[in-house]
């Protein structure tokens, strides 16, 4: 089944790069209301859409693992090391598992963990359980009782910020038929004429669906998003040097459900502007200290920032970078219309609160919400980091000089051909990366005339 419109108030996932950038656009966990029983919804990156009933035979109860850190991480997946939402029959048994740092957008932003109440809302748990109508009991220790029959059943841990699924791993756990049918051609000579092309398909197969999901980052990153109510570029002060990976892939979204910052790594994270972990104030911070050489300058603010409950900021934007050219000013003045009433115009710094509101956010953002080093963005960015992840390259390049070599003196041309076409999709994302980085991305902006706000309130 699908859900072409989810909920406003609707659970948002971790933020994520291309090419995952489907899964923070279209995933999301709600609940619906029936004539007699409620659902739990989760939509997936496809659009497809997974229902967990409520009632009798399915959910009746919920139990907030409220367990931080190492321990946590011990006995549930790497996310859940910020505790979890289970969801259970009536017998204890688990229907689903729902890690709560799956499902907190900025979470890779963050130096200092939250629990408890505060991370119910933050990540639209609350209004979730809420809607659900269901108990919900709250355990700190694994060895509470709520928890005995957790492991009974055909439950799953709802992970959903996996990039590459399921079938691609199977994809690269397949390389062992290559080393079965290069050791069938080595022993066998004879076996050469069709041991040789199925070996270099093998290496094919692997570097070809590598080559489509970078291929498909490439998409995300050139499509736009639907409904934009404002769409707003970072606008630097004059003295500072910026690149145009910067002013051209970092943006800030307003649309009528979501509030969407794009980091100049491409990463997205959405926030909701309904529910309990909305964005309920956009605000100015302004300095309380007279400036210094290495402050802000005379009468410059500090940051704008995305707050949700409770006053914590979810998002710091620098004003230097985002707000402190030309145009900036107007710039915020058009964020302020857009997002009406969450506006707040200047609100002055105090550092000890900030502690509590920030998280470690602030040195994060201020890091990638402003101009990378091109060898940290390459880095950052490029076919390696990004879907190859940790499998080393320099290993799949020797698998296809050994396929080579066969061909040429072996197998013949077709193993060669094979084998040249698997060589090519593994080179074609690497180099192209590396050249649209030197030649583009890490250069200076090409100088382009002031921006124009249409009535829409989009800065083209």
């Amino acid at each position: 089944m699908a859900y072409e419109t989810p909920p406003a108030g609707a659970m948002r996932p971790l933020g994520n790069r291309p090419p995952g950038l489907d899964i923070v656009r279209r995933t999301r966990l709600f609940a619906t209301e029936g004539k007699t029983d409620g659902k739990l919804v989760l939509t997936s990156r496809d659009g497809t859409a997974r229902e967990f009933p409520v009632g009798p035979g399915g959910i009746t109860r919920a139990v907030h693992i409220d367990i931080l850190g190492p321990e946590a991480a011990k006995r549930m997946p790497p996310s859940g090391s910020w505790g979890a939402i289970e969801f259970q029959r009536a017998d204890g048994s688990r229907v689903l598992r729902v890690p709560l740092g799956e499902w907190l957008p900025e979470v890779s932003s963050l130096t200092a963990r939250v629990g408890g109440r505060e991370l119910l809302e933050l990540t639209g748990a609350a209004d979730l359980l809420r809607e659900l109508r269901v108990p919900v009991v709250t355990v700190r220790s694994f060895e509470d009782p709520a928890l005995e029959n957790s492991a009974t059943g055909p439950g799953t841990d709802l992970c959903v910020s996996a990039v590459l699924p399921v079938w691609h791993h199977a994809v690269r756990a397949g390389q062992l038929g290559w080393f079965a049918l290069m050791a069938v051609a080595l022993i066998a000579p004879g076996t050469q004429s069709w041991s040789g092309p199925l070996a270099g398909l093998f290496l094919l197969s692997y570097t070809g669906t590598d080559l489509f999901f970078w291929a498909k980052g490439k998409r995300q990153q050139r499509g736009e998003l639907p409904g934009v109510i404002l769409k707003l570029r970072p606008e630097a002060a004059h003295h500072h040097a910026v690149s145009r990976r910067f002013s051209e892939v970092s943006a800030l979204y307003v649309l009528a459900d979501d509030i969407v910052v794009r980091d100049s790594t491409g990463r997205e994270r959405w926030f909701a502007r309904a529910g309990t972990h909305a964005v309920t104030r956009v605000v100015r911070r302004e300095p309380t200290r007279p400036a210094t050489p290495r402050g802000p300058e005379p009468g410059r603010p500090l940051a704008v920032e995305l707050r949700g409950p409770g006053g914590i900021t979810r998002a710091v934007l620098p004003w230097e970078w985002w707000f402190g050219g030309d145009e900036g000013e107007r710039n915020w003045q058009a964020l302020a219309a857009a997002v009406g009433d969450a506006a707040t115009e200047t609100a002055p710094a105090d550092r000890a609160d900030d502690r509590d509101r920030h998280r470690g956010l602030d040195r994060r953002d201020s890091a990638f919400l402003a101009p990378l080093k091109p060898r940290t963005a390459r880095s950052l960015t490029g076919f390696q980091s990004s879907v190859v992840k940790n499998v080393s390259p320099q290993a799949v390049y020797v698998f296809l000089l050994f396929t080579l070599l066969l061909g040429h003196t072996a197998a013949g041309p077709l193993t060669t051909g094979v084998a040249i076409a698997a060589l090519l999709a593994a080179l074609l994302p690497a180099v192209a990366d590396s050249a649209t980085s030197r030649l583009a991305l890490d250069r200076p902006p090409r100088q382009t005339p002031p921006r124009q706000h249409s009535p829409e309130g989009v800065s083209r």
